[in-house]
């Protein structure tokens, strides 16, 4: 078995020390050759992005920043199969529905993925989200757009 990484110790003191200074004996009467006491914690990793999301979300700025231009290009770099997934699903709805649509309804759209390949199928897109955090989300990515409607059902 061995060691977790992310377990470490976090201090060894005297356990006597403790004893004799809130006024007790300088026995401890137990049967352990080490007095000392061992105190451990989980240290705590966060990866850039963990901290970025947190820090982003304190400042109420993450969804903004989560659906911008420059985080879309990001993507491109970083994420290339997640693009190509968002294209496929177009390729996919093209050949489906076509792509003279009037409206799209696009029921629990969560965080819009599936509202931006209906976008670019129809000419008006309805979305229905009940969730308030995928629904601020939402809002934050489409607020501009005058083809989409928003409700939160």
């Amino acid at each position: 078995m061995s060691f977790p990484l992310s377990l470490g110790l976090t201090g060894l003191r005297d356990v006597r020390n403790d004893k004799v200074a809130s006024g007790g004996g300088a026995r401890l009467n137990t049967s352990s050759p080490f007095n000392i006491k061992v105190r451990r914690s989980q240290a705590k990793f966060m990866t850039i992005k963990s901290f970025l999301k947190k820090t982003f979300l304190q400042f109420g700025i993450y969804n903004s920043f989560r659906y911008s231009t420059f985080y879309y290009w990001l993507l491109k770099y970083k994420n290339p199969a997640y693009i190509k997934a968002l294209n496929n699903d177009l390729a996919f709805y093209r050949d489906a529905l076509g792509t003279n649509l009037d409206t799209v309804f696009d029921i629990g759209a969560n965080h819009g993925d599936k509202t931006w390949v209906f976008k670019q199928l129809a000419n008006r897109v309805v979305c229905i989200e009940p969730d308030r955090n995928c629904f601020a989300a939402l809002s934050t990515r489409y607020c501009r757009d005058k083809s989409v409607s928003l409700e939160n059902g």
